[in-house]
């Protein structure tokens, strides 16, 4: 940054001395500023001087060319890898975040605050250093300018300074408006987006195209508006400032000309020297003014961006379900587990207690709204409870443990969250496919009766499945999900409704592949097909938040 300046400040000081030799290349001693560089003087030939000063100039010139693209490459590599490193801040600090987390904020909203943290060192610390920088070279080019003449340095520089300072002073309300109108619209544009492609199908069977096409103008036009009205306070001042300092430049000449023709061709260096300082400040100065209003264009953004780094950090060794530990579950006990949502006043579960041993299954039955899955939250530790333990081999659940139980856990749910991935990459799911044990793969895909269908497909394994399963049914994709909780070679295995989707006879069969593997295991399994929790060791109905014991015959004969 210094080296630049100092190119700069010698590019600009040398300036009126080349206009002087130029106008008057045989006295070379009226050029002003002409004793700085007497010593390279040659008095005896002044096509020598001319041609001197002429390479000078121009090699000051390209070697502040050449500086100053060096210090822009440096500043956008270091801007990059802090930009990086905050994103990816933001990002690890949100990931980790408890599952109750995610329980009270629209996937959309994370999206939004992602993009924002992607623009944080451009909108934040790449416009500060650079502010930064132009003020010292602006500083340079300044002492050379009081060089030359103090009078019009000093007069330019204020004039220059105090334009930008009264133009930022009157719109800085503006911009701070536009900069809420952008932050706060680009979390419902992403939600409009996310819910019209994830929902399509019933966006076709309700042509309900132009509803989505309304909302997601009535969230667009307000961020584009904002952000061009932002360009333009941010382009206007230079080109007003511009105008105005060619008109005072003119206007000084003339009366120069006119009160003294004969001192005019001295002058002329000292005012074209002034103009070319004036030609290097403008930018400089339009550079610290538009990076005020970036800054101050993205305040909104900004402050969601340091919010969400100061969420507080949360334990989590993201290796430790990739490892999966061999330490069997013996047994898992609920002691008089309550839990209630925050938002809620109602318990979602009261009293909750049972014990079930490895080796064993227990079931849960009870009807759309009672707390089956809350129940299951609860047992995986996504949910803490409000009172009560769970207690895992003997040892009460708790933050300092929970990566251990998430790491014996696998969770087979009714709708199968599928990457837009091969079937090997969603079996093994968050496995490097160079860690993948192949052989255990190949037995979850057989015990999971996905052997034929495999085979059906041309490229086999490494079929993609398109986003959210698309290219498979229902059953398929369930099949899939059994296969990955298989894969894991976990100790507690959570089926919620996760054979709906099946036919009679492959659920029997998976089923039947699953007790094979249940003396290593503990089953817990929510289901409303009474035929997937006939080989339960214990069956248990739920309602409003309670645990009642159920016997499967009488379960059976209520259906009927």
């Amino acid at each position: 940054m210094v080296v630049a300046s100092f190119a700069e400040l010698f590019s600009l000081a040398i300036f009126p001395v080349y206009l002087g030799v130029l106008i008057s290349p045989d006295n070379i001693t009226k050029a002003p500023g002409s004793e700085i560089l007497d010593f390279l003087f040659n008095g005896d030939d002044p096509t020598a001087n001319v041609k001197l000063i002429t390479l000078l100039f121009c090699f000051s010139v390209a070697v502040s060319c050449v500086f100053r693209v060096l210090l822009l490459n440096f500043n956008t590599k270091i801007f990059i890898n802090i930009g990086n490193e905050l994103s990816i801040k933001v990002y690890e600090l949100i990931i980790n975040r408890p599952y109750r987390f995610f329980l009270n904020i629209n996937s959309s909203e994370i999206h939004a605050l992602m993009y924002k943290s992607n623009g944080l060192s451009s909108n934040a610390l790449e416009p500060f250093f650079n502010s930064l920088i132009c003020l010292v070279i602006s500083m340079f080019i300044f002492s050379g300018l009081l060089y030359v003449d103090a009078t019009i340095a000093l007069s330019a520089v204020l004039i220059l300074g105090l334009s930008y300072c009264l133009i930022i002073f009157v719109i800085r309300k503006f911009i701070e408006k536009n900069s809420h109108v952008i932050a706060s619209r680009r979390g419902p544009l992403t939600k409009v987006i996310q819910e019209s492609i994830g929902g399509v199908r019933e966006v076709i069977l309700s042509s309900s195209q132009n509803v989505y096409s309304a909302l997601y103008r009535d969230n667009l036009v307000p961020i584009q508006t904002a952000e061009g009205r932002n360009k333009v306070y941010g382009a206007t001042p230079r080109i007003f400032i511009e105008a105005f300092g060619i008109i005072v430049l003119s206007t000084l000449a003339y009366v120069v000309h006119s009160s003294d023709q004969e001192q005019f061709s001295s002058i002329v260096p000292i005012l074209a020297t002034v103009a070319l300082g004036f030609h290097k400040l403008l930018p400089l100065a339009q550079q610290i003014y538009a990076n005020v209003l970036i800054v101050k264009g993205a305040k909104q953004s900004i402050q969601d961006c340091v919010d969400a780094l100061q969420l507080e950090a949360v334990s989590s060794n993201g290796t430790a379900s990739a490892q999966y530990p061999q330490e069997a579950v013996h047994s898992l006990e609920l002691r008089d587990v309550s839990f209630r949502y925050p938002d809620r006043q109602q318990l979602a579960l009261q009293n909750i207690s049972f014990t079930v041993e490895q080796g064993k299954s227990i079931g849960f039955v009870g009807t759309s709204g009672a707390g089956k899955s809350t129940l299951l939250d609860v047992i995986m530790g996504f949910l803490e409870p409000t009172a009560g333990d769970i207690c895992v081999n003997g040892e009460i659940l708790h933050s300092d443990n929970l990566n251990e139980w998430f790491a014996k856990i696998a969770h087979v749910p009714q709708s199968i969250f599928l990457l837009d991935a091969t079937i090997t990459e969603n079996i093994a799911f968050g496995v490097p496919e160079s860690d993948i044990d192949w052989a255990k793969l190949n037995e979850a895909v057989s015990m999971a009766c996905l052997s034929d269908t495999i085979d059906l497909l041309p490229e086999g394994l490494n079929t993609k499945l398109g986003e959210r399963g698309l290219n498979l049914s229902g059953g398929q994709c369930q099949r899939v999900g059994i296969a990955r909780a298989l894969y894991r070679g976990a100790k507690l295995l959570v089926l919620d409704e996760a054979t709906s989707a099946l036919d009679h006879e492959t659920e029997m069969k998976i089923v039947d592949n699953i007790r094979a593997l249940q003396k290593d295991l503990i089953i817990v399994i929510v289901a409303h097909r009474l035929s997937s929790l006939k080989n339960c060791d214990e069956i248990y109905r739920i309602s409003d938040g309670g645990l009642t014991v159920a016997n499967i015959e009488e379960l059976i004969k209520k259906t009927v």
